[in-house]
């Protein structure tokens, strides 16, 4: 009885839910009064519409609405577009040219490349979009505060770079011309072969000189290849001019711009000049038999001189075939063996093709010191190998080995090309109203201890020799000697070992000159010198051997024996060696300093 119930109303239950279903699905809302309107259902009292005139409206409506919106976004792309015309030089239309545009606002450190041509480049291509002229020649790109756009096609050179916004319209002249041509006339029009051209950058007020080449015959053309190239890519607007290489007052200059060369050659119409023979006489009044350097050019405010011309004195001439007229020169004759440099300013010719021979008396020379070495108690050191070092003050300067004749005599110039900075800067020419100190030392057998004198002099105005008579040279004392082994007692050969002083001012230490030695087979060393007043130490090292320091050694000693542990040996330090801080590479310095 309870199941045939329970059974009853399960089933009364599932009709009642698929009647609510169904009025859901056929509505999903109780029905409407007849008043409510519906769409798309007409209602009492209303005329029945026609349903083509109310697609024709549905469609005007959409027409119409598209087409002003076209509008609209054509004029935005038109505001935020740059029209760029592509032409050849002559202004016609140039298709097919292939553009990079590059917007610097959306690119970081283009400042940083700009003033480099080669990286500039490489930023350029690499961060830039490629853009290409159509069949009329026009390409268009984004208005920007900041870009370039360039070619990219080879052979062809044009570059437009602008900071601000950009126009609406812009040309851009694209050559195909990377070389220039020059040609060197004279004042009748015929061509001149042999003239120096130099092209010049003006930058900041100056000329600076950037390229020279020289006209050939017989069209009197000068040619520079790949010019942008060759003056390292500059930045259009760079201002270049062409004009000659020799001396001349107010010389003729051809102005042009590297992107936009011409098709025909520049013309450089030569102005009055002449030519200059420098003739060169000693203090003999001969000609000089040197071979020298001779440079015409002149003067600056300062006294110095300036100039590109050059030739070689041969025989005691020397020719500048294109020198302007009236001008006031100055000739460089360029040192020599036994000769300083010497300047003389001179006058150049005073007509349109006239020769002008100048004269200069050149007998200067390097002051030569002379002298005979002996040891104490007056004997010749005779047939002696030394080297030498002079001081006034502003660092040693030294010069070739000298060497001792059967007599002692030696002799020593005091300048010259040979001579070099050692330890310090002093160029040019001695000043003969310093003191010299010299300091000379003489090796005569290997092993024995080396012979060394010291003279203060000062140097007379007078050129040629100067005789210090008999210069005493006196034994080295012995500093230091030992057998340097390592940790099993065995020799060590090629250990280098010098001596040390430690400065007063900064506490640092550095080598001593001309007191180190290198270890025999024997592992044996001999240093000698004199001491100074500084403390002094002993540094041995070799490489693959762990450096080691000897502090407070005592001058004269004869038995300062070294242990030179191998690199990474038990005992001599822990971890991977260490790369010392001064020395030779790979010597490995004494973590602890140890003796």
């Amino acid at each position: 009885m309870h199941k045939s119930l329970l059974l009853l109303l399960f089933f009364l239950a599932l009709l009642g839910v698929g009647f609510l279903a169904l009025r859901m699905g056929s509505g999903g809302a109780p029905d409407r009064p007849l008043d409510w309107p519906v769409p798309g259902r007409s209602q009492p009292g209303d005329a029945d519409p026609s349903p083509t005139q109310g697609a024709d409206a549905a469609l005007a409506e959409v027409s119409v609405r598209p087409e002003g919106v076209a509008q609209s976004d054509q004029r935005v792309a038109e505001n935020t577009q740059t029209r760029v015309r592509v032409t050849h030089p002559d202004g016609t239309p140039f298709p097919g040219v292939r553009l990079v545009f590059l917007d610097r606002t959306q690119a970081r450190g283009w400042e940083n490349q700009w003033d480099n041509g080669r990286a500039r480049r490489t930023f350029i291509r690499s961060k830039g979009v490629g853009r290409e002229s159509d069949e009329a020649g026009e390409v268009r790109i984004p208005r920007t505060l900041s870009g370039v756009l360039c070619t990219r096609n080879p052979g062809l050179h044009g570059e437009w770079e602008w900071q601000g916004s950009a126009p609406l319209e812009h040309t851009l002249v694209v050559s195909s011309i990377s070389d220039l041509h020059l040609r060197v006339e004279d004042s009748a029009g015929r061509p001149r072969s042999a003239v120096a051209v130099v092209l010049e950058r003006e930058l900041k007020g100056d000329r600076i000189p950037v390229l020279s080449g020289m006209s050939t015959a017989p069209g009197g053309v000068v040619f520079f290849p790949a010019l942008r190239r060759s003056l390292g890519d500059p930045a259009p607007g760079s201002r270049f001019a062409a004009t000659f290489g020799f001396p001349c007052d107010n010389p003729p200059r051809v102005a042009f711009d590297a992107f936009a060369l011409p098709e025909e050659p520049l013309v450089l119409t030569l102005p009055p000049m002449g030519s200059l023979r420098v003739r060169v006489y000693n203090e003999r009044g001969v000609l000089m038999n040197e071979v020298v350097d001779v440079r015409l050019g002149r003067l600056d405010s300062a006294g110095t001189f300036e100039g590109a011309a050059s030739q070689r004195l041969i025989g005691g001439e020397a020719v500048f075939g294109h020198v302007g007229v009236g001008t006031r020169l100055a000739v460089r004759l360029g040192g020599s063996q036994k000769r300083p440099a010497h300047v003389e300013e001179v006058s150049g010719p005073v007509s349109d093709g006239a020769e002008e021979i100048v004269t200069i008396k050149w007998d200067q020379l390097h002051p030569i010191i002379v002298g005979r070495a002996v040891r104490d108690g007056g004997r010749v050191l005779s047939g002696q190998r030394g080297r030498y070092t002079l001081d006034q003050g502003q660092g040693l300067i030294g010069g070739p080995p000298f060497t001792t004749d059967g007599e002692g005599r030696f002799e020593i110039v005091l300048s010259g090309p040979p001579e070099r900075g050692i330890g310090g800067a002093l160029g040019g020419t001695p000043d003969r109203q310093e003191v010299f100190e010299l300091a000379a030392a003489l090796f005569s057998v290997a092993g024995q201890a080396p012979y060394e004198a010291t003279r203060t002099f000062r140097v007379p105005d007078s050129a040629g020799e100067y005789d210090l008579g008999d210069l005493v040279f006196r034994m080295r004392p012995l500093l230091a000697s030992g057998r340097v082994t390592d940790h099993e007692g065995a020799a060590l050969l090629g250990v280098h070992v010098r001596v040390e002083e430690q400065s007063p001012k900064d506490k640092r230490w550095s080598p001593v000159r001309d007191q180190s030695a290198v270890t025999d087979h024997q592992g044996k060393y001999t240093i000698y010198g004199t001491p100074s007043d500084s403390p002094l130490r002993l540094v041995a090292m070799r490489r693959g051997f762990r450096t080691r320091t000897l502090a407070g050694f005592s001058p004269g000693s004869s038995a300062v024996d070294i242990v030179l542990p191998l690199a990474g040996s038990p005992g001599s330090g822990e971890g991977k060696p260490t790369r010392p801080t001064r020395g030779k590479p790979g010597l490995i310095p004494d973590r602890d300093g140890g003796n």
